[in-house]
């Protein structure tokens, strides 16, 4: 079976009365609302109103008062920019009306990315470091955005040659997976590994660079679900955390129903490493900043000897 066109995983949300959060294979899919006990940085992800739409979807706190997320969370529809509220945890924060910066590709196009500041820095929130360099095919990452509930239990489905699916029927089926609920708002998180990439991508925001991840009936694995653009994927890089990725779209098979998330499903996620020196340029590490006050102390230091 071949897959059909991509779409950015806010499209299904028009049609949704509220938020929720990323789907998860195995378990009654209501786990992972709360940090693991090696916390990737679960607080950084927050809820993004999409105020063009009108519903949640999610954005990374990187520091200093910055958040990153897909564009097309934030779009006005013309090119600029359309902020609601931002909520990480149980606070709502604003976002400054001027302060978006959409990044762009090499040869200077727009991308599907943006960066924007709060009016207010969220100071329980550390930084995060963004990585500088993909990981290899097959790395553990953690994903973890405000997406769409799943139903308890598997779904079956019988596919025909003409692509129709038939729910239940006689087995064997050919393909399982779940039904998408609306339900409470939260955030979650599950585990994958990294498909393939870096690969281009075009879901008419502007070209990405992206990493696939795809969706296996294994206990926590993750699969993007309508509300997770903007949501975001860690990489553990030895003893550190690292955000690598920025969710943005999904792509799922011809004919399949619509809120499903089915095994063999793909996420797409922006390489932030493509992008890292545009986003460091407008928000620098804090390990530079760090750098540089120590520089300036053992100057002035060494200028009073």
């Amino acid at each position: 079976m071949h897959r059909h066109c991509l779409f950015p995983i806010l499209l299904h949300l028009s049609l949704l009365g509220g938020a929720h959060a990323v789907v998860v294979a195995t378990g009654d899919g209501t786990q992972n609302t709360t940090a693991p006990v090696d916390d990737f940085g679960f607080a950084n992800v927050g809820r993004v109103f999409n105020t063009k739409d009108g519903f949640f979807n999610s954005g990374v706190y990187l520091g200093h008062g910055w958040v990153l997320t897909a564009y097309h969370v934030v779009r006005d529809g013309s090119g600029g920019f359309l902020f609601g509220d931002v909520v990480f945890g149980s606070t709502t924060f604003a976002a400054t009306p001027a302060s978006g910066v959409r990044l762009q590709n090499a040869d200077t196009t727009f991308t599907d990315l943006a960066l924007f500041q709060l009016t207010v820095e969220p100071i329980s929130l550390a930084a995060v470091t963004i990585a500088s360099a993909l990981p290899s095919l097959n790395s553990a990452i953690t994903m973890v955005g405000n997406g769409q509930d799943r139903e308890t239990s598997v779904t079956q489905w019988n596919v025909d040659g003409s692509n129709v699916w038939t729910e239940g029927g006689v087995p064997p089926y050919e393909r399982s997976g779940y039904k998408e609920l609306q339900g409470n708002q939260s955030v979650r998180w599950g585990t994958n590994t990294i498909e393939s990439g870096p690969s281009i991508l075009n879901v008419g925001f502007g070209n990405l660079t992206t990493f696939v991840t795809d969706f296996d009936n294994t206990a926590n694995e993750a699969q993007g679900s309508p509300g997770d653009s903007g949501g975001a994927v860690f990489y553990k890089n030895g003893a550190t955390w690292e955000l690598i990725g920025i969710v943005d779209a999904t792509a799922s098979y011809i004919g399949q129903p619509d809120f499903t998330a089915v095994f063999g499903d793909l996420t797409y996620a922006a390489s932030l490493p493509t992008y890292r020196s545009q986003i460091v340029a407008t928000i620098p590490e804090p390990g530079s900043i760090t750098l540089g006050l120590i520089g300036a102390a053992v100057l002035g230091w060494r200028r009073r000897r």
